[in-house]
């Protein structure tokens, strides 16, 4: 399902509403320019995290709108059993391991419809979050080699992997001998990357512990130079403007973007002109999910016995 497109200057935004499973829909909305060329797009994924207000929040929107405005298409996607999800899922089955692989499939299944698109350059496709979405962006990045530029925010760190089951349950960090976000975040290279870290969480400590490592895995690629750490120090566990600004001048100089109209004579992203939508625009299925499709699968219970039925 596409909604109508709603324009706002050089760029418009269109709900979508992607069916990965049988009865399964992963709910989102595309940023995309109003001007394009055929293959002339890059793509950016933009998974949301465990923040207030999901992926209706203003920092949220601003962040993919402005994407958009750099010529790229963006999409912002629900996490698993959150926001219009809420419309087949009970809260708890966020919980569960089942977490994992759908979130996993909403970013596989969104970027293969995405890479559909005329107007699409599969050659540049990036990836960034923060918080849960920072954890997405880091295994998307390992297990999806179409990612060529990956901007894991306030996330990446060798000794805390989430809290959610969503992101830090079985088996991902404690698969063989075990591993971290440090090792996992490394897997991008020699791919363009820009960790993004704050003074306030458990990304503190990154500029000496985690990146090094990163940066030496790089080392063994002969790309040492392709990944970064903007580190905020007296900064809290967020995407707010300064690593939003850090994200936009990472895509820019890995891409060669034209983006000097959206900079301000000090060379700072300009986001006045992006519109912060109500979220009743950018829910797929209603304000009270009344257009949800008659073949919606409900309940946990039943994604589980669907997955066991495929397996037989």
């Amino acid at each position: 399902y596409l909604g109508p497109k709603r324009v706002y200057g050089d760029y418009y935004v269109q709900n979508i509403g992607l069916e990965i499973l049988p009865g399964v829909y992963c709910t989102g909305s595309i940023y995309h320019p109003v001007k394009y060329k055929k293959g002339s797009c890059p793509i950016v994924l933009n998974p949301n995290g465990h923040f207030g207000k999901g992926r209706y929040r203003y920092d949220h929107q601003v962040r993919c709108a402005m994407q958009a405005k750099m010529g790229c298409i963006a999409v912002s996607y629900d996490l698993f059993s959150w926001d219009e999800q809420l419309l087949q899922f009970e809260p708890r089955a966020h919980r569960t391991a089942m977490a994992h692989t759908i979130q996993s499939l909403n970013a596989i299944r969104m970027l293969d419809y995405l890479c559909s698109l005329r107007e699409a350059d599969t050659t540049r496709i990036a990836i960034t979050g923060g918080s849960g979405g920072g954890s997405q962006t880091m295994f998307i990045t390992a297990i999806d080699d179409r990612i060529t530029l990956s901007m894991p925010v306030v996330m990446t760190s060798s000794y805390f992997v989430g809290g959610c089951p969503c992101e830090s349950g079985n088996p991902i960090h404690l698969s063989a001998n075990g591993t971290n976000n440090a090792e996992i975040a490394a897997m991008c290279a020699p791919r363009p990357m820009l960790i993004v870290s704050d003074g306030k969480d458990w990304t503190k400590d990154v500029p000496w512990l985690e990146f090094p490592f990163i940066q030496r895995t790089y080392g063994f690629y002969g790309a040492g130079d392709m990944v970064e750490n903007a580190h905020f120090p007296k900064e809290g566990h967020d995407y707010g403007p300064s690593k939003r600004q850090a994200t936009y001048a990472f895509l820019a100089k890995h891409w060669g973007l034209n983006v000097k109209k959206l900079q301000d004579e000090n060379g700072l992203f300009d986001e006045s002109s992006c519109v912060e939508e109500d979220a009743k625009l950018l829910k797929v299925w209603g304000e009270n999910g009344e257009n949800l499709p008659e073949n919606a699968l409900k309940g946990i219970e039943n994604l589980y016995k669907m997955f066991h039925t495929y397996g037989q």
